[in-house]
């Protein structure tokens, strides 16, 4: 049995996994990891930071995504185990599977502009302080 194939079986019987249906675990495992190796296409880990991180800040998800996924299965109980999440998280990553949160970044010009109204609110803050006070 492939590397692969060794754990798609257990995540399956666990409760992973989309479109279950009546095939065995070992059946939905072998067409479903034949299904990713035919439609789906990885990069570097460190190419895809490069090209999202200009954009967006990222933040890894896998535990909450699993957590979500799982239900109520024993992996569910596993996962609601506090303290050996760093355990599962390095478990996934090696596994393959990585869950991004990307949110965008805030545009320069944004930020020039806050500025920009930060400085003339202060100035304003001064100005009225020295009327106060002269």
């Amino acid at each position: 049995m492939a590397t692969r194939l060794a754990y798609a079986v257990p995540l399956r019987r666990l409760g992973l996994g989309y479109h279950k249906d009546q095939r065995g675990a070992i059946q939905w495992a072998r067409e479903n990891l034949d299904w990713l190796d035919r439609y789906c296409f990885y990069r570097r880990y460190d190419d895809l930071v490069a090209a999202f991180e200009k954009h967006f800040v990222l933040t890894h998800r896998e535990i909450d995504y699993c957590r979500f996924r799982a239900g109520s299965g024993l992996l569910a109980f596993a996962l609601a185990t506090r303290g050996i999440e760093p355990l599962f998280e390095r478990l996934f990553r090696r596994l393959g599977f990585m869950a991004l949160e990307m949110r965008k970044r805030t545009a320069r010009r944004h930020q020039l502009e806050y500025r920009a109204f930060r400085d003339c609110v202060s100035s304003a803050k001064t100005a009225m302080t020295r009327r106060r006070e002269g």
